[in-house]
């Protein structure tokens, strides 16, 4: 049983109330599937989490081991036996748990210690930077914000591309497309201004609306920017990409039988007067 296997397995155990069992699985998981392949780094981080914090909440024992997971990740980064990895460990956890102070309070003793590992994390930590205020030091870590700005545009464009030559798209990737753009720039605009740069917060945002060249995604993204909780407007749903799908491939199943039913008229048109 691969990684992949050993986590679907771990969520039935879940849904069907094996809770321990569910609990030995995420584990298994969250220490064991980098050895199998890179490929699992992103859900490890993201989605297992999120089903291990859904866990917590009928089973307590699974959420007193994330923090033990959490706690001990965070010790050994302290005592210099950890790398970047270890951080960006700690940080997803915090992140989900709503607790960016302790990345922040974390981020600095490390700061203090050892110089070199804070900056190989400082981009991790920056989130936690911006939650506590600490604007100056952000600002250190972002460097060029037009730079930024320009980089959130072009890869959002990039991406929506992509997705628009497609024959149909999940909702959700472009979800992510927008999120993840509003995130970059809300995050750079806030930083501006919070170092009284108000002009310059302004200027840096026509700049990102002038460089998104879908008006949609214009949208999304300045809904998203006013409101960071607000979940943009798909353009199609899962089922209704689903539906568009199905029709067109029954269009395309009468299209073939018509031309199929041509070809025998005229087959047997041509043996009549053969």
């Amino acid at each position: 049983m691969d990684a992949q296997q050993r986590w679907m397995e771990a969520r039935k155990d879940a849904e069907e109330g094996r809770y321990a069992e569910a609990l030995a699985g995420y584990i298994w998981f969250f220490q064991n599937s980098l050895a199998e392949s890179n490929r699992h780094a992103g859900p490890r981080l993201s989605y297992l989490i999120f089903d291990w914090l859904n866990l917590g909440k009928r089973y307590p024992e699974a959420l007193q081991a994330l923090y033990k997971i959490r706690d001990e990740a965070a010790g050994s980064l302290l005592e210099g036996k950890s790398d970047r990895h270890a951080f960006h460990d700690v940080e997803a956890i915090n992140d989900r748990l709503g607790r960016l102070d302790l990345t922040y309070q974390l981020y600095m003793a490390i700061r203090d210690k050892q110089p070199d590992l804070a900056e190989s994390c400082a981009n991790l930590a920056l989130p936690s930077m911006i939650e506590a205020r600490d604007f100056q030091l952000a600002a250190t870590v972002m460097g060029d914000f037009e730079k930024r700005v320009v980089q959130a545009c072009e890869q959002v464009n990039y991406h929506v591309r992509i997705d628009n030559r497609r024959k149909y798209s999940w909702a959700p990737v472009r979800w992510a497309d927008v999120r993840q753009c509003s995130d970059h720039l809300g995050r750079t605009l806030r930083v501006v201004e919070g170092c009284g740069h108000h002009a310059e917060a302004a200027r840096l945002k026509a700049l990102a609306f002038s460089l998104i060249k879908d008006p949609s995604v214009r949208r999304d993204v300045d809904d998203m920017l006013r409101n960071p909780h607000r979940r943009p407007v798909a353009h199609k749903s899962p089922k209704q990409a689903m539906r568009r799908y199905r029709r067109q491939q029954k269009d395309k199943k009468k299209m073939e039988m018509a031309e199929l039913a041509r070809l025998g008229h005229e087959l047997r048109h041509a043996e009549k007067f053969a």
